[in-house]
């Protein structure tokens, strides 16, 4: 099963390095799959605490989310990055308090 988050793009910082760090991808691997374009594995974790935030913090799905990808990507985000757009948009008490959670070092 295949899930899929759409980001609708606001002309922000945030969202110019969303697009800026975008990979292009295809979900199959053959000859001819059609191509899309792939927020990374940080902007997701960003975006996701970000909605977590704002959903007044009950969205158990979000935190889910977060901790699927930090279980696959963990030894290779550029958690600098991550620290500084999360402290940017207010989510650096979330993002410790996951980092903690999952024993990922900041």
């Amino acid at each position: 099963m295949l899930k899929v988050d759409i980001f609708i793009a606001e002309d922000t910082p945030f969202y110019r390095e969303i697009f800026k760090r975008r990979k292009k991808d295809t979900l199959e691997e053959k000859d001819g799959a059609t191509e899309f374009y792939f927020a990374s594995p940080e902007d997701i974790i960003i975006k996701k605490l970000e909605w977590f935030k704002t959903g007044g913090e009950v969205s158990e799905r979000q935190l889910t989310n977060v901790l699927g990808i930090l279980k696959v990507h963990r030894d290779f985000l550029d958690k600098e990055y991550i620290k500084h757009w999360a402290t940017k948009l207010g989510v650096l008490d979330l993002l410790r308090k996951i980092f903690r959670e999952t024993g990922t070092d900041m």
